[in-house]
């Protein structure tokens, strides 16, 4: 939850994020990636969503982008979709 912090500041903030994870998996070393997926959910663009409900709609939002994430690998990992 991030206080006077719209659209733009949200998504600047998960981008901020994706990349840190991207760079902690690198430095890592590991045999294999890591991804993350978020979800966003902006009260001023539904401002009559209670905290259930806002928290439902990053949720979703979240499934979208791991559903747009499983679609891009495409034929390079089966084993997701």
């Amino acid at each position: 939850v991030l206080e006077d912090c719209g659209r733009e500041c949200g998504e600047k903030i998960l981008r901020r994020m994706e990349r840190s994870l991207e760079q902690l998996t690198e430095k890592g070393g590991k045999p294999y990636a890591s991804h993350a997926s978020f979800g966003l959910s902006v009260s001023t663009e539904a401002p009559d969503a209670d905290g259930d409900q806002l928290l439902t709609l990053a949720d979703q939002a979240m499934y979208e982008n791991k559903k747009r994430y499983k679609e891009s690998l495409g034929e390079k990992a089966p084993e997701l979709r």
